[in-house]
């Protein structure tokens, strides 16, 4: 029978896996039915739309099937694209902006392609202030007999689909994830053996007996770096992620990992998280600021002396390809100190 500390921290655990894969569930399901139009149309259109419906139409949104073959009298050019230059100068036009023609009212229609017939499909969307003013405008001033003839929507005839197929490609994959996740979250509370931290704690000898050896020790009066990290009488035990237990003799390694961030070449700001090496290969990462990752470090070297702190290639080396002679030189170092 496992103790409470263990067996509650492992519930505990378990627990918020399953409430987390359960948000992702329900963020994937909300995010579905938020998108119902488009998924609609997506599937389904395009719809054909009548003229006289399209020419008394105010907002799209009043417009459920949106996604529209829409057949015109005739069309032209407005002579007026979206060019994106590069950083090496380079200009490529992405978009062209056409007129299709109903009679005296005129639609804008985006697209690809250099050339467009009178018939058009594509998504109906309203016209942004942008737009308005920026193209419209200057067509109605350049010729003032459009003014007033252009409907307040546009025709986007640009990847509809893409957005919507790589929009559920990530929601499938993460309602995967998250099923998965909860249903490896309720077999570990039915079964917390089965839970990776206990496989990891039966290393050290009877499950039972090291749990009971961990709930006593962390029973009495002990140091804490933050609200979620031990330092027991022979325990280095840590909640702040996943349960890490270990005891001091078989850290042999710790250093503080500083990751510069960038945007756009600039510093933006430093993490800093502490790493803490085992002789069989595993490690505890703990982030936090600078202050609390150095008190970390030096409770280690309190708690666990002649731990090898610091970093450098010659560590790295030794650690990924000798690892019993890195754990042979700490334990040899702790023997000579005494």
């Amino acid at each position: 029978m496992l103790d409470n500390f263990i067996e509650s921290t492992i519930r505990r655990l378990n627990i918020r896996t399953l409430l987390i894969s359960l948000a992702g569930l329900l963020v994937v399901f909300a995010g579905l039915a938020i998108n119902t139009r488009y998924l609609y149309n997506m599937f389904l259109g395009p719809f054909p739309l009548e003229r006289n419906k399209l020419l008394t139409l105010g907002n799209v949104g009043d417009l459920f099937q949106y996604y529209v073959t829409v057949q015109g009298d005739d069309h032209g050019d407005t002579g007026f694209t979206y060019v994106n230059t590069s950083d090496s100068g380079t200009e490529t036009i992405e978009y062209y902006y056409h007129a299709l023609l109903f009679g005296r009212r005129v639609l804008l229609v985006k697209s690809k392609s250099a050339e467009i017939q009178n018939e058009q499909i594509g998504a109906l969307v309203n016209l942004t202030p942008d737009i308005q003013k920026d193209l419209i405008d200057e067509l109605e001033k350049e010729i003032p007999e459009l003014k007033g003839k252009f409907l307040p929507l546009m025709l986007d005839t640009v990847n509809f689909h893409t957005n919507g197929y790589i929009g559920l490609a990530i929601a499938a994959l993460v309602g995967l994830l998250s099923g998965l996740e909860m249903l490896l979250a309720l077999y570990r509370l039915l079964n917390p053996q089965a839970h990776p931290a206990l496989k990891k704690l039966s290393r050290f000898g009877s499950l039972d007996a090291v749990s009971h050896e961990i709930d006593m020790e962390m029973m009495q009066p002990h140091e804490q770096v933050g609200k979620k990290l031990h330092f027991t009488r022979r325990w280095l035990v840590s909640t702040t992620s996943s349960l890490e237990v270990v005891p001091y003799r078989d850290i042999l390694w710790c250093y503080m990992q500083v990751t510069q961030h960038r945007t756009n070449g600039i510093p933006t700001g430093k993490t800093y998280t502490a790493l803490i090496f085992n002789r069989y290969g595993g490690n505890i990462s703990i982030p936090g600021k600078e202050k609390f990752v150095n008190e970390i470090l030096q409770a280690i070297l309190r708690f666990a002396p002649g731990t090898v702190v610091g970093y450098s290639d010659e560590i790295v080396n030794l650690w990924k390809n000798n690892l019993a002679g890195f754990a042979k030189a700490v334990d040899e170092r702790r023997q000579s100190s005494r």
